[in-house]
């Protein structure tokens, strides 16, 4: 049991040593703080794939008590209360990214292979055929397509169905030939040889033409798709907006806690 002698022992050690009085004196205290903070060392991952960067808490800490100027131990650990919370909200934030990042993350690929594999296969019976990815042999799905180049290829194909089209103009059908048979077997073609080239080569632009579709249809619906994936998913949503609140209701109560006592300690005089 302490008996009153100590008490009183205590009081009187407690008026000899009540730490720095002067502004220098304080202000070096307030810097102490930071190099021993009582949470840096664990709160700051150190290694790992996971490393913060520990310089960048400590110049956290080091403004709030700057802006805060926290005299004591106490009002001290209550900044470092507040910082700690500030560190946590990055983390959250970090995590937010992360979650988008993982959701939009090859999002492409998924969404393809959820449509051609859902997509009406006839499990009933009913008549429904499935619907299988068109193989695609000149563009990607990532391939930027426009509305006038799908009218201009559709224009191009039509006029070659014409029967008066002149095939001697077209430079592309020349390469064409050319990239398939020398020259010298160019000379050589029958008419029924060359109407099977023309054919071949209407026959890919035609596959051009669907595949152009086929991506500018994609283009849009992943549009859409990424607009919703922006955001987490409401179960996710909801503890990160809680784990926010949190942290903010944390940072403001340690803000009015440390106000009370810097109060407190202007009107007694130190």
């Amino acid at each position: 049991m302490i008996t009153e002698k100590q008490i009183e022992g205590n009081r009187q050690n407690a008026l000899v040593s009540t730490g720095p009085r002067s502004i220098e004196g304080k202000a070096i205290t307030a810097k102490n703080a930071i190099k021993h903070g009582i949470f840096a060392r664990e709160l700051v991952v150190s290694d790992g794939d996971g490393k913060e960067n520990r310089e960048e808490y400590d110049k956290l800490f080091q403004q709030l008590v700057e802006d805060l100027n926290p005299e004591g131990q106490m009002e001290v650990l209550l900044v470092e209360k507040i910082a700690v919370n500030y560190w946590r909200l990055k983390r959250l934030v970090r995590y937010e990214t992360g979650e988008i990042r993982q959701l939009l993350d090859n999002f492409r690929e998924k969404a393809l292979e959820r449509y051609y594999s859902d997509s009406g296969f006839d499990f009933l019976g009913m008549g429904s055929k499935r619907k299988y990815r068109p193989a695609m042999e000149y563009y990607d799905y990532d391939d930027e397509v426009t509305e006038e180049e799908i009218e201009e290829q559709t224009s191009k194909i039509d006029k070659m169905e014409e029967k008066d089209y002149d095939w001697s103009k077209d430079k592309e059908f020349k390469g064409f030939l050319k990239e398939r048979s020398s020259s010298a077997e160019i000379k050589g073609f029958s008419q029924n040889k060359l109407t099977r080239e023309k054919r071949k080569y209407l026959k890919a632009h035609r596959q051009i033409l669907e595949e152009m579709k086929e991506v500018w249809t994609w283009k849009k619906r992943f549009e859409v798709i990424e607009r919703i994936k922006v955001i987490p998913n409401e179960d996710t949503l909801s503890k990160i907006n809680k784990y926010e609140n949190s942290l903010e209701r944390s940072i403001f109560r340690n803000l009015a806690v440390l106000k009370q006592l810097q109060q407190v300690r202007l009107r007694s005089g130190n």
